[in-house]
């Protein structure tokens, strides 16, 4: 779900544009909160990213393949 939900940050910010200098000086406003946009999505993905090879790792390393099969596997 994470990994959805930060995707869906990551695009809603990149559709508005809120990278971009223009943006940033019509939005003074709005600076803090797309610092902690952007903060949001580099703690997710830098704790996420891990978390998430070290479950799929741990499933690949638990599952069975000579009883089960490598194709039903992938």
């Amino acid at each position: 779900m994470l990994v959805v939900i930060v995707h869906c940050v990551h695009i809603a910010m990149v559709s508005i544009d809120v990278y971009s200098d223009q943006y940033k000086q019509s939005h003074e406003d709005a600076v803090e909160q797309i610092q902690k946009g952007r903060g949001f999505i580099k703690t997710f993905v830098q704790f996420g990213i891990p978390i998430f090879y070290y479950i799929s790792g741990m499933a690949a390393y638990n599952y069975d393949c000579e009883k089960k099969g490598f194709v039903t596997y992938v």
